[in-house]
């Protein structure tokens, strides 16, 4: 998984650089309790967020919806 003009795709890693920058993310905590937001490690202030039924890498605007949209947290595995 990295990103690509800011969407988040999946991808083969490729052995550069480029790659391993936008495959990078620092977990930081979420809105809610136990909730991780993940910021992209070349592009500081820039969130994984689901939008429009995609992932993307966004900056941060402040509001509370942007903060909830890119807040994640770990749940048990289906299989």
């Amino acid at each position: 998984m990295r990103h690509y003009d800011f969407r988040v795709c999946l991808a083969a890693d490729d052995g550069t650089a480029t790659f391993k920058s936008d495959a990078t993310f620092y977990a930081v905590p979420g809105t809610a309790s136990g909730s991780v937001r993940l910021e992209s490690s070349n592009y500081p202030g820039r969130f994984l967020r689901h939008r429009d039924y995609e992932l993307w890498v966004d900056a941060c605007d402040g509001t509370s919806g942007f903060r909830d949209d890119s807040s994640f947290t770990a749940v048990t595995a289906w299989a």
